[in-house]
């Protein structure tokens, strides 16, 4: 608290050019009165004037300002301003400074300590502005160009939650489906790196493996499903770049199954493609892909897992209990089963 309150008196002292008296800080007729309540009820933001660093080191008193202060926190400019909106913002994130700009935190707090503060200060020859602390409420609309062609993300309120979370890197989902385009440029950010490749007999899985063309290195896709699949899983958001997926930040794993460029893939393919996330502590798999045969080795292998298992109900309007379309009709309750609708609901 010392070094605080002795911080906080240097910088009162830094605010006399001339021997002002409290007189000095009268409340004017043009006083600023603040609407609303998005604001700090705790500091407000200020700058000096110019010649304000050129006094001498003697008198240092808290009421050079004219109010009490606790502590200040100068808000250098040399370091790099990167803006991240996850709800309210602190002013050394979002302002370009120079170094007679400061919080100044205030030892009596509300809506009215702050109007007080700021009156006084501007009325202060040795400061050149003081304002409030507002808060801004980020709404997440991307600019990437096809965002609006993505009605689905628009119906699951998708631009609120992004305030709250835009996902994770360390969270990996393992896209078994035809493939991955590993070099799509909204995708190649978020594919997953292997921290264990080589092991358990497959080579070269630096971001998964094809176990079809029993292949690893960079991701393919010879089909284009399970790239459009990731997309909607992950594409990079906000990068001015395409589409936006539902987490910008998290990690694909190419769990390669497609046959070919052909549309179809197989169920010991898809097998091994769990257990190989099983293996690797992928606990989230997409599965978009099914048909009305029953296996099961297959529902043993979705038992087995330790994971999610996302799975596509199909495209068919019918109701699975009904008319089965496996996996997603599966029995298991680690099986979430997805169904969609179209643009009007």
């Amino acid at each position: 608290m010392k070094i605080k309150k002795l911080i906080c008196l240097v910088i009162t002292f830094l605010l006399i050019t001339n021997t002002f008296s409290l007189q000095a800080f009268a409340v004017q007729d043009n006083d600023v009165i603040l609407e609303g309540n998005d604001f700090a009820q705790d500091r407000v933001i200020v700058k000096l004037a110019d010649n304000s660093y050129t006094t001498s080191l003697d008198a240092i008193t808290n009421a050079s300002f004219g109010i009490s202060c606790s502590e200040m926190r100068l808000l250098n400019p040399s370091n790099d301003v990167v803006i991240q909106c996850d709800g309210t913002y602190s002013t050394a994130d979002i302002t370009e400074t120079q170094n007679n700009v400061f919080v100044l935190t205030l030892e009596e707090t509300g809506k009215e300590s702050v109007e007080r503060a700021i009156n006084t200060l501007n009325a202060n020859p040795a400061v050149e502005t003081a304002e409030p602390d507002y808060f801004m409420e980020c709404s997440i609309a991307p600019n990437d160009p096809d965002f609006y062609l993505q009605y689905a993300l628009q119906k699951i309120n998708a631009t609120e939650a992004w305030n709250i979370t835009k996902g994770s890197e360390s969270v990996v989902v393992g896209i078994i489906d035809s493939g991955i385009d590993g070099v799509h440029p909204d995708l190649s950010d978020n594919i997953w790196t292997n921290p264990n490749p080589n092991t358990y007999g497959y080579t070269n899985d630096i971001h998964g493996y094809n176990f079809v063309a029993r292949n690893g290195g960079t991701p393919t896709d010879l089909n284009g499903h399970g790239t459009h699949v990731s997309g909607i899983v992950g594409a990079k958001g906000n990068n001015s770049t395409g589409v936006s997926g539902t987490n910008w930040n998290v990690k694909l794993a190419w769990l390669g199954i497609g046959i070919g460029g052909s549309n179809s893939v197989s169920i010991s393919a898809a097998i091994e493609a769990l257990n190989y996330a099983n293996l690797h502590d992928i606990l989230i798999t997409n599965n978009s892909y099914g048909g009305g045969r029953y296996s099961d080795l297959f529902k043993e292998a979705i038992e087995n897992y330790r994971g999610l298992f996302v799975a596509a109900a199909g495209n068919y309007g019918s109701n699975i209990d009904n008319n089965a379309f496996y996996p997603a009709a599966y029995d298991l309750p680690n099986i979430i089963s997805v169904a969609a609708t179209d643009s009007s609901d």
